[in-house]
C-alpha cells in the first residue's frame, strides 16, 4: 500500500523538485500500516521503503536487495538499495540503505529511515539518492583498480616521498566535483567572496587531473584509506579516490578536525565578568581563579599519571603530561599554575572526563552504548605547535572514529595551554561525536555544533559581558550566536559558507541557543536554565546519533538535521523527570527564523525569515505562534469561560459544583488550510504540580472538532467545552 501524503506529512524538496525528505511524527508508519502483526525495526524499514518508492521515485527493482546481501563486486548487475548500517540510540534507531551500481557502493547515495521505539513506528526518511548513474565497466587494463592500489602506487599518486601507511581499499563509484577535490573553504574578507582557499587542516601536493575527467561524470574509482606523519600533525588518517583508469586523485581528505586562530585559552569573562583579563595577564591575577575539583576515574599509578577510565594524557617531545608523587594524589599547589602545562594538562583530563560523563549521565551506561566506535580511554596529546594556536580531533582509517585528540600552544607570548578553555575542548569532542556516528568531522551543511554546544552548556551561569560571543575570552575568534538573519547571517545567505564552514557554524549556533532561550534559557531561574541547557545538548548528541553514515546519506542543507532534532525529542520519554516531545515545532520555528523554508521563488541570497509550515494550528498566548520565552504563560485571553452555552467572547469567572462552558480561539499561521482540527479539553488543579499527562483530567466535553478548515492565516472559534470546576480561586485549563 502507497504511503499517503497528507497535511500531517512535509516535504522537503531539492532546487530540481525531486523529493528529499519525508518527516510525519504526527503520522507514523507502524507495522499494521506494513501489514504485520509485528516487525522488527528493519522489517518495518524495508517494507516502509516499498510504500514511499513511488515518492521518491525509486524504481521498484532496486528494492530487491533490501537484505544487505552482497552482489558480486564490479559485474553487470542492475541498480539496488542495500542495507548498509543500523544505528541505534535512545528510544530511536536509523536504518540506511546505500545504493549499488555494477554491485558496489555509490559515494553519499543512499536512503535513510528513522524509526523511534515504544512500539518501532517510522517518522522520517531521507533520501540522498543519485539519479542516471552511468558508468563503465572498467576493463582488465585499469591499472589503478582495487588492490592494484598498492603503498608506493599510492605515495606516487600522491607526489609523496614515502612514509605512507596503505590501511585499506575497497571500489567506489564516485561523481566527480572538482570543487570537492581537496578541503577548500569559500575564503572571505570584508564580507566579500575571494574564491576557494585551503582549509586549515594539512595537505598534500596532488598533481591536476587530466583533461579527460569531467566534472559531474561518474567514475570507478579506488578508495584508498591510509596514515601518513605530517610536521605539526603528528600521523593523521586519509582517504583518497583514485580513477582505476588513470590514476588521477578525484578525492583527498585528512581526517583531521581543527579549530583554528590566535587562541584566547581559559574563560574569566564567564566566570567572572571580566573582560579585561587576558592570557598575557600576570599568574597572580589568574592563579586566584583555579577551583580543586575531584579527577574522577583516574588508573591507580605510583606515582600518579592522568590516565583513566575514559581518557589518557599523552606527551610529545615538547611537553611532559605531569606525574604527581605518592601519596598523596594531588596535582594542585604552585606546580600547576594557571601559565604552566601542568595546568593544561590536568585541563585536558578533567574537561575531557567530565563531557564523557556527562553522556554517560544522559543515560548512555556503558559510553560505549553512544560511542560505538570509540576505543577507550581516548589519547589527550600536547602538542607543539609554536605560534600556531590550534586544537584538533584526528579521526580514525576510514574517518569511522576517533584516532586522538591533540592540543596544542597558546598565543605566542602567553604561556596558557588551549586546554584551559573548556569552550574548545567541547568543540572538538563534537568532532569526536561525529566521527563515531556519522562518520565524517563536519556536517554537510555546517562545522559541527561545537560552538553551540558550549555556548549552551556554559550560559545558564554565565557572567560574560557579551554573551552572544561563542568564546568570550578569545578575541581573535568572534564567532556568534545571535547572528541577524537580516544582515546575510541565514541559511542560504551571504555568509552560508556550507560544509565544514566556521560561518554556517555560526548561523547554527543561532538556531540551537534560538532553541534553548525558548525552551528556558531566558528564564531568571537557574533550576531553569540549567534543565534546559542539558535537555538541548542531550538532543544535540541524539540528534547526531540519528544522521546515518555521511557516506550514505550526507546532510547538504540544515532540513534533515531539523527532523533529527525533532525526532530525537520526540524518542524521549523521561529527561530528568520531564517528558519530552514538545519541542517539535520550536526546532522547526528556530531555524524558520534563520531563513530556512524559504518559498521556491523567494530571491537570493536570503536576508527574511523562511515560510512558516503548510499547516500550523495554535492557541495564541500572545506570541502570534512563535516560541520566545514567556515565563507566565497561563496568562492566555484565547481560551475562556462562560457561565452559559451562549457563544460570548469575555470571560465570565467560574463557578464551583456546576457546568461551566469553555471556548477556544485556534489561529492558522501555516500556508495552507488547516483540515480536521481538533481541540482536546483538560483541567486541573494548580497545587498539583501541573504535570502531564498525570495531573490532568479530561472535561465533561473530552475533544470537539472545527466547524470547517481553517484558513492560512485565519482562525475560528471552538466550544463550548462542559467542565464542572471542583476547586475555589481557580483551575489550570490546557
Amino acid at each position: 500500500m502507497a504511503f499517503k501524503l497528507t497535511p500531517n506529512v512535509t516535504v522537503d524538496y531539492d532546487p530540481t523538485g525531486r523529493v528529499r525528505e519525508l518527516e510525519h511524527l504526527r503520522q507514523p508508519f507502524t507495522a499494521k500500516d506494513a501489514g504485520l502483526a509485528d516487525a522488527s525495526p528493519v522489517q518495518l524499514a524495508n517494507q516502509y521503503l516499498r510504500d514511499v518508492a513511488q515518492i521518491y521515485h525509486i524504481d521498484p527493482a532496486m528494492l530487491a536487495g533490501l537484505g544487505g546481501e552482497h552482489l558480486p563486486a564490479l559485474s553487470a548487475q542492475p541498480p539496488r538499495l542495500r542495507l548498509a548500517h543500523e544505528s541505534s540510540a535512545t528510544g530511536s534507531m536509523v536504518v540506511s540503505y546505500s545504493q549499488i551500481v555494477l554491485g558496489v557502493d555509490v559515494w553519499e547515495s543512499g536512503i535513510a529511515v528513522n524509526l523511534l521505539s515504544g512500539p518501532w513506528r517510522v517518522t522520517s526518511s531521507r533520501s540522498t539518492l543519485h539519479e542516471d548513474v552511468k558508468v563503465q565497466l572498467p576493463g582488465p587494463r585499469a591499472r589503478y583498480l582495487g588492490e592494484r592500489v598498492t603503498a608506493a602506487v599510492l605515495a606516487r599518486l600522491l607526489g609523496i616521498k614515502g612514509g605512507l601507511k596503505l590501511q585499506g581499499t575497497r571500489v567506489l563509484i564516485y561523481r566527480y566535483d572538482p570543487n570537492s577535490r581537496l578541503d577548500l573553504k569559500p575564503g572571505r574578507e570584508q564580507g566579500q567572496t575571494i574564491g576557494l582557499v585551503p582549509s586549515p587542516g594539512p595537505s598534500l601536493p596532488v598533481p591536476p587531473v587530466p583533461r579527460t575527467i569531467i566534472a559531474s561524470n561518474n567514475y570507478v574509482v579506488t578508495e584508498a584509506l591510509f596514515g601518513l606523519e605530517m610536521p605539526g600533525w603528528g600521523e593523521v588518517n586519509w582517504r583518497a579516490f583514485i580513477e582505476v583508469n588513470t590514476g588521477a586523485v578525484l578525492y583527498l581528505r585528512a581526517f583531521v578536525a581543527a579549530c583554528t586562530g590566535d587562541v584566547y585559552l581559559t574563560d574569566p569573562p564567564t566566570a567572572t565578568g571580566n573582560g579585561t583579563i587576558t592570557p598575557a595577564s600576570p599568574a597572580t591575577t589568574l592563579d586566584p581563579l583555579k577551583t580543586t575539583v575531584t579527577l574522577d576515574g583516574l588508573t591507580s599509578a605510583n606515582p600518579q599519571t592522568l590516565s583513566g577510565q575514559y581518557v589518557t594524557v599523552q606527551s610529545d617531545a615538547s611537553h611532559t603530561a605531569p606525574t604527581t608523587a605518592s601519596p598523596p594524589c594531588a596535582f594542585t599547589g604552585s606546580a600547576y599554575s594557571v601559565v604552566s602545562s601542568n595546568f593544561a594538562a590536568v585541563n585536558c583530563y578533567y574537561h575531557l572526563d567530565e563531557l564523557f560523563r556527562a553522556v554517560v549521565g544522559w543515560g548512555y551506561s556503558p559510553v560505549t552504548t553512544f560511542f560505538t566506535q570509540t576505543t577507550f580511554p581516548v589519547s589527550a596529546y600536547f602538542f607543539s605547535e609554536g605560534a600556531t594556536v590550534n586544537a584538533h580531533a584526528n579521526g580514525g582509517p576510514g574517518g569511522s572514529s576517533l584516532s586522538n585528540y591533540s592540543f596544542g600552544s597558546c598565543q605566542s607570548g602567553a604561556p596558557v595551554g588551549i586546554t584551559v578553555d573548556w569552550r574548545v575542548v567541547m568543540h572538538e569532542f563534537n568532532h569526536h561525536v561525529l566521527y563515531d556516528r556519522i562518520h565524517s568531522a563536519d556536517y554537510g551543511f555546517a562545522h559541527n555544533g561545537g560552538d553551540a554546544f558550549g555556548s549552551i552548556w556554559m550560559d545558564p551561569t554565565s557572567q560574560a559581558p557579551d554573551k552572544g560571543l561563542n568564546f568570550p575570552w578569545i578575541s581573535a575568534i568572534p564567532r556568534r550566536h545571535d547572528r541577524p538573519v537580516t544582515t546575510g547571517w541565514a541559511w542560504g545567505g551571504t555568509f552560508d559558507d556550507g560544509g565544514g564552514g566556521y560561518q554556517a557554524e555560526e548561523i547554527l549556533a543561532t538556531c540551537l541557543f534560538r532553541v534553548y532561550r525558548s525552551y528556558g534559557g531566558d528564564s531568571t531561574d537557574l533550576n531553569v536554565r540549567t534543565l534546559s541547557s542539558q535537555y538541548l545538548l542531550y538532543l544535540k548528541l541524539h540528534a547526531d546519533a540519528t544522521l546515518g553514515p555521511a557516506t550514505i546519506t550526507p546532510t547538504p542543507t540544515a532540513a534533515p538535521y531539523v527532523t533529527a532534532l525533532i525526532t530525537a525529542d520526540a524518542a524521549v520519554t523521561n529527561f530528568q523527570g520531564n517528558p519530552g516531545g514538545a519541542l517539535g515545532k520550536v526546532f522547526r520555528w528556530a531555524f524558520e527564523k534563520q531563513g530556512l523554508y524559504q518559498p521556491a521563488s523567494a530571491p537570493t541570497p536570503v536576508v527574511t525569515a523562511g515560510a512558516p509550515p503548510a499547516v500550523d494550528v495554535y492557541i495564541d498566548d500572545g506570541r502570534g505562534g512563535e516560541y520566545q520565552y514567556i515565563a507566565d504563560f497561563w496568562e492566555n485571553t484565547d481560551i475562556w469561560n462562560r457561565l452559559a452555552a451562549d457563544g460570548g467572547t469575555t470571560h465570565q469567572n467560574p463557578v464551583i459544583g456546576v457546568t461551566n462552558y469553555v471556548y477556544v480561539r485556534v489561529k492558522n499561521r501555516g500556508t495552507q488550510a488547516a483540515n480536521n482540527v481538533v481541540v482536546y479539553g483538560f483541567h486541573c488543579q494548580p497545587s498539583t504540580g501541573l504535570l502531564w499527562p498525570s495531573d490532568w483530567q479530561a472535561m465533561t466535553t473530552a475533544q470537539l472538532a472545527a466547524g470547517g478548515p481553517i484558513p492560512a492565516g485565519g482562525q475560528t472559534v471552538i466550544g463550548p467545552f462542559q467542565w464542572t470546576p471542583t476547586v475555589i480561586g481557580h483551575e489550570c485549563l490546557p
